[in-house]
């Protein structure tokens, strides 16, 4: 009175929801963290309020419903934890990496579930620390190669779980040699290069001046490291065939036909194959012809033919009449 507090003042009181029921149109839920880490716990925060917008304690988990595949991918199923006073956290570990979202739907007035205004969820979970002998090299396609193409390709970083990492990291040491299967000759190395865009390595099997190193035909064993261990796909065995006949390069066995043939007799004789850088061809179809030399007699009709026996071998038949 005038200012002065009269006997039995102050006193407390409380005030308690005027509808303890849920409303989904006024809980909120949000992201517990900016992003989540693959093989860690990521959380959102769901609070749930009453059709006033007031937190209700009475707020339960059967008053909750998460779906963890409204996305662009599935993932295990999420856990709801009850904080107490309203709120809820939303907990989700994965070992994959990507964007997950989840709808998030509260109990309504009809006795079924309404999702919020603030759902969907979204998580982006993200690799986790980088892993030597997790990265991997993209062999496909590199099971046959042709002598003088350069071998060459990609080397992705990942992490623990085979996540690909978003960028090269400074702690990425590749190394990549090429090697005989057998042991012999020499071993290879290839050029590392950072791929376009940042992402991922390049490693090619040439000089600096672009040229192949891989023209010598046979078996061999690619070998790709990182930091010594070695990646995914590694050791790969491929083989390296011969390229297209080179004329300039076959040579004839004459097989025993001297300066002197038999008239009306067969005489067999070989040619081999050879690409450009030497190699014995494997395959056939090589188009040979056979003729004689007009200039250094007259008549004697000659004919011929030829068959492939293998190994890049021809055999040719001759005869004179």
């Amino acid at each position: 009175v005038e200012g002065v507090p009269i006997r039995g003042t102050p006193f407390n009181m409380s005030v308690f929801p005027a509808d303890p029921d849920p409303s989904p149109w006024t809980s909120t839920v949000v992201s517990g963290d900016d992003v989540g880490i693959a093989g860690r716990r990521a959380t959102g925060r769901l609070t749930v309020r009453n059709k006033y917008g007031i937190r209700t304690p009475e707020a339960s988990n059967k008053n909750i419903v998460v779906l963890h595949y409204v996305s662009n991918r599935p993932g295990p199923e999420p856990k709801v934890v009850n904080l107490g006073e309203g709120y809820f956290d939303i907990q989700f570990q994965t070992t994959t990496a990507g964007s997950y979202q989840f709808s998030v739907a509260v109990s309504d007035v009809t006795g079924g579930h309404t999702p919020i205004p603030t759902s969907p969820l979204v998580i982006d979970v993200l690799p986790f620390i980088f892993d030597a002998q997790s990265s991997i090299a993209n062999v496909q396609g590199l099971g046959q190669v042709v002598a003088g193409v350069t071998v060459t390709f990609t080397m992705l970083s990942r992490d623990t779980y085979g996540n690909e990492l978003p960028e090269v990291t400074p702690e990425d040491d590749y190394v990549a040699n090429l090697g005989r299967s057998d042991g012999t000759g020499s071993t290879l190395s290839a050029l590392i290069t950072q791929a376009p865009g940042g992402k991922g390595w390049i490693a090619s099997f040439e000089d600096a001046a672009g040229v192949a190193l891989t023209t010598i035909s046979g078996a061999y064993r690619l070998q790709v490291t990182n930091k010594g261990y070695h990646v995914v796909n590694s050791p790969f065995e491929m083989q390296i065939t011969p390229s297209v006949v080179d004329e300039t390069k076959c040579s004839l066995n004459r097989n025993g036909v001297d300066n002197v043939m038999t008239a009306g007799s067969f005489s067999t004789f070989f040619m081999q194959s050879r690409d450009r850088f030497g190699n014995n061809r494997t395959e056939g179809g090589d188009n040979y012809i056979i003729s004689r030399n007009v200039t250094s007699a007259t008549g004697g009709a000659l004919e011929y033919q030829t068959l492939f026996i293998g190994a890049g071998i021809t055999a040719g038949q001759g005869m004179f009449r």
